[in-house]
């Protein structure tokens, strides 16, 4: 996975200057025009809640978009200190764009949340907390039963158990608790290179070879702002089938 063609906007909030980051969240965002400045107003108001806004910075990865997404970002770059932009020349896959926001973050913990908003950075922020000694935090991802069928189509059900059960076969690894969110601490990327868009796979294997911990946490879901998921779809699986394959091979050599 390269991460060339990009364009970088924004600096870091001048407190972030003084101080060191502790959480980048990614921001992954194809064609979400209409999405992308509420999950940023949402994000701010938690991380202000929470008193974390000097100390975390949201990371705006415009995967190639043509619905306005691109000039979206530009403007919440410009409009909020804490936000930073990277733009994609072409649409490269969610994979590319975690990557290229990982690869680009500053903070002391990685993790992301969608460009829709299905995930919200309280999540993110449960993840950190989460963390302690780990380098690693994994999640399984849960719907409230009221919104139960508006966020996960029976359809989308089926895929999803459809790839718990690859990975846990390719990997040889129980993939429950794995459908979520995750952060890492970002010292991994110098220890894992990252080749494929499981990279959540790719840290846990490094993790677990090195005898270090893994903690998992359930992470909650909230309904989609707008729009139709990007990734869960028979595309979307047969692209992970083929970066579990990558994975397993790469941990043979």
């Amino acid at each position: 996975m390269r991460t060339t063609q990009i364009e970088l906007q924004g600096d870091a909030p001048a407190a972030a200057r003084t101080a060191p980051l502790e959480l980048s969240v990614v921001i992954p965002a194809y064609n979400e025009a209409l999405n992308v400045p509420q999950v940023i107003r949402d994000s701010l108001a938690t991380l202000a809640q929470a008193g974390r806004v000097d100390t975390t910075e949201l990371l705006l990865i415009n995967d190639g978009s043509s619905d306005g997404t691109r000039e979206v970002c530009d403007r919440l770059a410009v409009e909020h200190p804490t936000v930073r932009v990277i733009h994609h020349g072409r649409n490269r896959g969610m994979g590319a764009g975690l990557l290229t926001g990982f690869t680009n973050a500053r903070g002391r913990f990685v993790t992301f949340i969608p460009g829709d908003g299905e995930f919200k950075i309280d999540q993110s922020l449960a993840l950190l907390e989460a963390a302690n000694d780990a380098p690693l935090v994994l999640s399984d991802r849960q719907v409230p039963p009221e919104i139960a069928k508006q966020i996960r189509p029976p359809h989308r059900e089926v895929l999803t158990l459809g790839y718990q059960i690859l990975a846990s076969l390719i990997l040889g690894v129980d993939s429950r608790g794995a459908r979520g969110l995750y952060l890492f601490r970002r010292d991994l990327l110098d220890e894992v290179e990252l080749r494929t868009g499981e990279m959540h796979w790719e840290f846990y294997l490094h993790c677990r070879g090195a005898g270090r911990p893994v903690h998992r946490i359930h992470t909650v879901a909230s309904p989609r702002l707008s729009g139709v998921s990007k990734v869960s779809n028979l595309r979307g699986v047969m692209r992970s089938l083929r970066d579990l394959i990558r994975v397993r091979l790469g941990r043979a050599r």
